[in-house]
C-alpha cells in the first residue's frame, strides 16, 4: 500500500514538474494546445502503464514506467539547477563589467551601456529595473570612495545606469551618492549629477 502511495505521489510530482518545465517554452511562443496534448498523452501513458503493472503483478516495460514516473522530475531539477547556476555566473560577470568600467580608462563624460544580466522573471514590468538596482547598485557605488575623480565620475555614471528610474527608489546607496556628487569638488562629477537631476523623473531635486 505504501509503495502504491509513493508511486502515485511520484507520478503527480512528475506531472507538475513537467508542466512547470513546459511553461518555460510557452515564452518561446509554442502553442498552449501543443503542451496540453503532450501532457495528456504523458498522463494517459503513465496511468495505463501503472494499471497494467498492478493488474499483471508484473512490470512488462520497467524502463518506460520508470521514465514516465521520474523523468520529468529529473529534467526539471536539471533545468532549474542550470538556470540558477547560469544566473549566478552572469550576475558575477556583470559585476565584473561594472568594476572593469569604473576602474578602467574610459572617458568619464561618455555615457555607457553595460548590458547587465537581469534574473527577474516575474510578470510585473516594474520588477526589471528594481532587480537591476538591487543586484548592482552597491557594486556601482563602490568606486565613489576613490580619491581619483575619474573613477568617481565613472562610478556615478554606472550608478545612474543601474538606478531604478521606473520606481523612483529612495533607498539604497544612490540617493546619498547623487547628493554627494552634487557637492563634489570635481566639475565633471557635478555636471553629471546636475544632468541627472534635470532629466530624472520623480527624483527629489
Amino acid at each position: 500500500m505504501m509503495r502504491l502511495f509513493v508511486r502515485i505521489v511520484a507520478g503527480f510530482l512528475s506531472a507538475y514538474s513537467f508542466v512547470l518545465f513546459g511553461s518555460v517554452f510557452w515564452r518561446l511562443h509554442l502553442s498552449d494546445n501543443f503542451w496540453t496534448i503532450v501532457l495528456r498523452a504523458w498522463l494517459v501513458a503513465w496511468i495505463i502503464s501503472e494499471f497494467v503493472t498492478a493488474c499483471l503483478k508484473l512490470n512488462p516495460l520497467p524502463r518506460l514506467l520508470t521514465h514516465l514516473r521520474y523523468a520529468p522530475i529529473a529534467i526539471f531539477s536539471f533545468f532549474l539547477a542550470t538556470v540558477l547556476a547560469y544566473d549566478q555566473a552572469m550576475i558575477l560577470h556583470s559585476k565584473w563589467k561594472i568594476r572593469n568600467y569604473v576602474y578602467g580608462d574610459a572617458s568619464p563624460g561618455i555615457s555607457t551601456s553595460l548590458e547587465l544580466h537581469n534574473n527577474h522573471r516575474g510578470w510585473c514590468g516594474n520588477g526589471y529595473p528594481a532587480t537591476i538596482y538591487a543586484l548592482y547598485a552597491d557594486t556601482a557605488a563602490e568606486g565613489f570612495e576613490s580619491s581619483d575623480p575619474a573613477v568617481r565620475a565613472r562610478s556615478l555614471s554606472a550608478s545612474i545606469e543601474v538606478y531604478d528610474w521606473l520606481n523612483g527608489v529612495s533607498d539604497g546607496p544612490f540617493p546619498e551618492l547623487i547628493g554627494r556628487a552634487s557637492k563634489d569638488p570635481d566639475p565633471m562629477i557635478r555636471k553629471i549629477a546636475a544632468e541627472f537631476r534635470g532629466e530624472a523623473y520623480g527624483f527629489d531635486r
